[in-house]
């Protein structure tokens, strides 16, 4: 890998390893989404709600069961049941079982913004919302009936309508609160009312926003008023808190991998092992070869090889061998760098050599005479050799010159 791509790589590592810091570091939005679960601690789970019934009542117990599968059977007298949640869907099925189980003593509680059309049609209820035309925002408040609460009222810091009930008949229903909007002159609209059925009662509240965490915690009239709601309910008997109709219906998620995404700093933890897999898959995944060698480069032996059969034909005084050697030599150069044609093994084309030497063809011919003297003689002196040696040289630097000069 090249310098540049190195660096460039260090430098995008280390700008992904910014952000993800800084990703990990940073604080999480605030989550607005109402779930009314007792398991979220978000401005709008019921988690504090929860945990203080689960305190408080003598006898507690939780479902996770629809309504019709619940009070299947079901015989006991002087028992509760709480459901908070956005919506209940009950139709005329869960009303009449859920009636039943109240008729027989004991206590529903259903607090939600909608109710079944079926549920509603039995109860002989409308549900209507108010929204205040003349402002922008709409931060609805709440009262009880009671007259020690007069005073003081709960205030929900949130552009949110007020959902009542549009005809309460006074003669069947007792109404236990009120909503309204700003001042205490201000219309108000009913939105808690209990029905008594035969040894029970049924309460119903439009308003679940008032038992979540955010509402407990903005102001300490809030407190009061979700107090005063739940007094309706004696926890010295058994109280029963639902988890079916709430947003999250299932139990805790245990998985491993679920509690990592939880943890901020296991997520990020493990997004980090995650990244620096991939980075291993892609620089070391491959397999890694052995470093080939670097063998040095053969040398051209040529010239000493040479120089010392040379030498070995000069000490024992063979110039007759060298002779034909040169000579030989010679005329294999003629035929493969010159491309002279030979009519015979001594007898090279004079006229090719000429031309591609620039001189006359007798001057040519006096040379190849004089070499086949030399080369056909039984024996040769050192001065002999000497001369078939500056006849060769001269010959070729005579052709390499001319050939220097044609090329320039």
């Amino acid at each position: 890998m090249k310098n540049r791509e190195k660096t460039l790589l260090v430098s995008l590592l280390i700008i992904l390893s910014a952000l993800i810091l800084l990703e990990s570091t940073k604080k999480p939005p605030v989550n607005w989404t109402s779930t009314l679960s007792k398991l979220d601690k978000i401005p709008f789970g019921t988690f504090i709600t929860y945990q203080e019934l689960k305190k408080q009542a003598d006898s507690f117990e939780e479902i996770n069961t629809s309504v019709f599968e619940f009070l299947q059977d079901k015989e006991s007298k002087k028992e509760q049941s709480i459901y908070i949640a956005n919506n209940l869907p009950f139709e005329k099925a869960e009303t009449k079982k859920l009636l039943n189980w109240v008729a027989k003593g004991n206590t529903a509680f259903l607090s939600a913004y909608n109710f079944g059309q079926g549920f509603l049609d039995t109860l002989n209820l409308k549900i209507k919302s108010e929204i205040k035309s003349d402002a922008l925002l709409h931060f609805p408040r709440y009262e009880t009936t009671k007259p020690e609460d007069r005073a003081s009222f709960a205030q929900f810091n949130r552009d949110t309508p007020i959902r009542y009930f549009s005809k309460p008949d006074s003669l069947t229903y007792t109404t236990l609160g009120k909503a309204f909007y700003e001042s205490k002159e201000s219309k108000r609209f009913v939105n808690f009312i209990v029905i008594k059925h035969e040894k029970g009662r049924l309460l119903l509240h439009l308003a679940p926003h008032v038992f979540t965490n955010y509402f407990l915690l903005d102001k300490k009239e809030n407190q009061y008023y979700t107090n005063s709601v739940l007094t309706q309910l004696n926890l010295k008997n058994k109280l029963y808190w639902d988890n079916h109709y709430s947003t999250n219906k299932t139990i805790a998620n245990t998985s491993l991998l679920y509690v990592f995404l939880e943890n901020k700093h296991l997520k990020w933890s493990y997004y980090f092992i995650l990244l620096g897999l991939i980075l291993f898959v892609i620089f070391k995944g491959k397999r890694t070869q052995r470093s080939i060698p670097i063998l040095p480069v053969l040398t051209n032996q040529t010239y000493n090889y040479t120089k010392t059969i040379a030498g070995i034909y000069l000490e024992k005084q063979e110039h007759q061998e060298i002779v034909k050697k040169q000579i030989n030599y010679f005329y294999s150069w003629l035929r493969e760098e010159l491309h002279i044609i030979f009519t015979a093994v001594d007898c090279p084309n004079l006229k090719q050599i000429a031309a591609k030497k620039g001189t006359s063809i007798e001057e040519c011919e006096h040379l190849i005479n004089r070499l086949n003297a030399y080369k056909n003689q039984s024996i040769c002196s050192a001065e002999e050799l000497e001369k078939v040696y500056k006849l060769i040289y001269y010959f070729k630097l005579n052709y390499h010159g001319r050939e220097q000069k044609h090329r320039e």
